[in-house]
């Protein structure tokens, strides 16, 4: 409905999630990276516990040329509510 229509927001156009870096390889450590972090860290200060399903870069990157692409401290996991929330870079 009308509503629905309104509540869209413009998304800049962005290049595809494989052209930023985030290939096979990534994609294969954030599975193992979820392993070990099961829950989102942003849900666990509010006291809720919920499935993290991304990894989330704490510092934006430019890509996988950034130092901080690959740098695990630079990572959080997340729910995919939270991601959503996050700001785009």
């Amino acid at each position: 409905g009308q509503r629905a229509i309104a509540r869209h927001r413009e998304i800049p156009s962005r290049p595809s999630s494989n052209a930023r870096g985030y290939t096979w390889r990534w994609r294969q450590y954030a599975k193992a990276y979820l392993q070990e972090h099961r829950t989102c860290v942003r849900c666990r200060t509010e006291r809720r516990y919920k499935a993290a399903t991304e990894v989330d870069h704490v510092t934006p990157v430019e890509g996988p040329g950034d130092p901080l692409f690959w740098e695990p401290s630079n990572h959080q996991a997340l729910c995919s509510t939270c991601h959503k929330r996050k700001p785009v870079a």
